[in-house]
């Protein structure tokens, strides 16, 4: 199945597994952006499936949400009504790998447990970079490969039904981690059993210039 066919069918459901378990990742997300972004600043989330999130985003912010699933984005719309969310948010189907939208259109672009759901994770963080202006910020938060040998070989297991249960359960760390467009400046770990990491980047793509590196900081359960 493709990921978007998955989606549509547990957008029914989708809340009910993934609401609560996931939404300390989102909280320290938006939490992030909260205390960072200027007055103002435009926000891109990637992956917004029902929109979970956007009661969690300052009011001035400018919010756009994209999703490849269209049940998940007709449910975050639903959500924004019910809700009375006075934030600006603009919600859009759209293709995480292949961005409509101009070079360095966004102060910050999260992506909440999208990198191991893409099937070409590396067109997507090429995107996201490019759609984030030159120092801005990247959030990506996902569960990646342990480095526990049991539990490791059980997420290697898994990875064979991929196309059923939608993502990647062995996506290495690395991946993302050694983008060379990103410059880390925080690494935590979230959710339940500090299973997903939150990896905080500033965005400084290769164009022949110098950027400082900036501060790192590291959660004290960050490995």
């Amino acid at each position: 199945m493709k990921v978007e066919q998955i989606y549509d069918f547990a957008a029914g459901f989708y809340d009910h597994l993934f609401g609560r378990a996931f939404q300390h990742g989102r909280e320290k997300s938006a939490g992030r952006i909260n205390d960072r972004a200027e007055h103002g600043a435009q926000v891109l989330e990637v992956g917004l499936g029902t929109g979970l999130s956007l009661p969690l985003y300052r009011q001035d912010l400018h919010i756009t949400g994209i999703d490849i699933s269209e049940k998940m984005l007709e449910r975050a719309r639903r959500r924004v009504a019910s809700d009375d969310l006075k934030t600006d948010i603009r919600i859009m189907n759209m293709d995480a790998t292949k961005l409509q939208f101009e070079d360095n259109r966004f102060d910050f672009v999260v992506a909440m447990y999208v990198a191991s759901v893409v099937p070409d994770p590396a067109a997507f963080l090429r995107e996201i970079s490019r759609v984030c202006k030159v120092r801005g910020e990247v959030i990506v938060v996902n569960h990646f490969a342990s480095q526990n040998r049991l539990v490791g070989a059980f997420e290697r297991l898994l990875a064979g039904l991929e196309s059923v249960i939608g993502f990647k359960s062995d996506f290495p760390l690395e991946r993302v981690l050694n983008f060379a467009d990103f410059q880390l400046i925080r690494l935590e770990r979230v959710n339940a059993f500090r299973y997903w990491h939150l990896l905080h980047f500033r965005n400084a793509p290769q164009t022949g210039v110098e950027y400082p590196p900036p501060r790192l900081a590291y959660s004290s359960a960050a490995y």
